[in-house]
């Protein structure tokens, strides 16, 4: 099987000041990777994709970028050393200071990180923790933010890549979809949480499974004739498929499934990382909440790219004769695509058109337990019943300065990722709707 960056891909590199520049390279060519639809790249991806360019060929602002790029790479995952080394250690911190206004008020806010990463041939150990006076005031932020000093565990996990194949198990945010864009099944939306998983990754074929669990939800079951709350556990699984046909043309199919209940246990006919959800569902007669997403990323020149990724929760069929199911239920899907044009103002210039729109009950199931949520945080888009339109516009010809000009027009309905699948066709989007721009 060819490789995919080597046998060596190295530790996840999510520095995000360098994402923007990263999307940029993509979509310009400047940067080959095989599998760009799976978000956060190895350090050792990357660095292999910028040895496939000649500097000299390079605009002197891509050069800049570059080795910026490339001296964090290094610090943060190194290279390969040849044969027989003994381990690296690599301890770092990166610190932050915001300054904000509100209310007519000036205040700033630190974040500080502290990481730590070991790696042995292909064997990789990694944490890093933070503390952010931003999680005081985050909704998203779960933790404890009593005492003078606080923050959580973002990353902390072991990766193995043996060949074309890796193991991994700790904790890391991952996107499944465009970079810079969030995706519809699995985001890094929520604060990452734990997972365990292995892939398999060829130039052509990139195949990954995860399953994990998720926080005990306290819910309730609306179907039942008097629902009863229950504390339940719960589970996911996901398995996602990346085919790319000549680095212009990527594919991607996942399919995902959420379960759980009182006192449950972890179900092996959605750890089986070959099996058909829905089929194991119907057969087994195991109650979950499955979705499913196809997506298409096109990247024909260094000029202009597309993408498209349409997410299936539950689809309407009218399966008795004489009986208009669909005039009743709702279909719970979610599009977003994206036109990004590269160079197309001026060189280093980048313009994307994105439209998003998620159904208004999205996500969601007769059972609370069941909706996609990590902590209360959607696990794909953040948010449903929900349409949006974006154009934004970065200059990167002014290193390290990155001008960017974004505009946002928005209308969300009175939804609730949160609450109970009401199963009702309504306007779209649903009650009371929020315009904003």
């Amino acid at each position: 099987l060819p490789l995919w960056g080597g046998e060596w891909r190295g530790p996840y590199f999510n520095l995000d000041y360098h994402a923007d520049f990263l999307n940029y390279a993509i979509h310009s060519k400047k940067a080959i990777i095989d599998h760009p639809l799976n978000q956060p790249f190895g350090t050792g991806v990357i660095q292999e994709s910028m040895r496939q360019h000649n500097p000299r060929r390079m605009a002197a602002f891509e050069n800049v970028w570059f080795r910026l790029l490339g001296k964090d790479l290094i610090r943060f995952g190194g290279a390969k050393e040849k044969g027989g080394e003994s381990g690296k250690w690599n301890l770092g911190v990166n610190a932050t200071q915001r300054l904000l206004s509100r209310d007519s008020n000036q205040y700033g806010e630190y974040r500080a990180e502290l990481y730590g990463l070991y790696r042995y041939r292909n064997l990789v150990l990694v944490n890093r923790t933070a503390t952010d006076q931003g999680f005081k005031r985050d909704p998203a932020f779960y933790g404890d933010t009593s005492s003078w000093i606080w923050g959580r565990v973002e990353d902390a996990y072991a990766r193995f890549d043996f060949d074309a194949f890796s193991f991994f198990g700790g904790r890391i945010s991952r996107n499944f979809g465009l970079m810079d864009e969030p995706s519809l099944i699995l985001s890094d939306n929520p604060h990452s949480y734990d997972h365990f998983g292995f892939g398999v990754h060829t130039t052509r074929l990139d195949f990954t499974f995860y399953f994990g669990k998720l926080n005990t939800l306290r819910g309730f079951d609306s179907q039942q004739v008097i629902p009863v709350l229950v504390d339940a556990t719960r589970y996911f699984s996901i398995q996602r498929g990346l085919l790319n046909f000549g680095r212009s043309v990527h594919l991607g199919l996942t399919q995902m499934t959420l379960y759980g209940g009182e006192n449950k246990q972890m179900e092996f006919v959605y750890l089986n990382p070959m099996n058909l959800f829905y089929v194991g569902q119907r057969n087994h007669k195991i109650q979950m909440n499955g979705i499913w997403a196809v997506e298409l990323f096109w990247n024909p020149s260094d000029r202009f790219s597309g993408y498209v990724q349409w997410l299936i929760d539950d689809v309407i069929v009218n399966n008795v004769p004489g009986q208009d199911d669909r005039a009743e239920h709702p279909d719970r899907m979610g599009i977003t695509s994206k036109l990004v044009f590269t160079d197309l103002i001026g060189s280093g210039s980048q313009c994307d058109l994105t439209y998003t729109r998620i159904g208004n009950w999205t996500y969601q199931s007769y059972r609370t337990w069941e909706n996609f949520t990590y902590q209360g945080q959607g696990m794909g888009y953040p948010e449903n019943s929900v349409e949006v339109f974006g154009i934004t516009y970065r200059n990167f010809s002014l290193p390290p300065f990155l001008p960017e000009i974004s505009v946002r027009w928005r209308r969300h309905g009175e939804q609730d990722i949160n609450a109970v699948y009401g199963d009702s066709r309504d306007p779209f989007p649903r009650g009371i709707v929020e315009n904003s721009f």
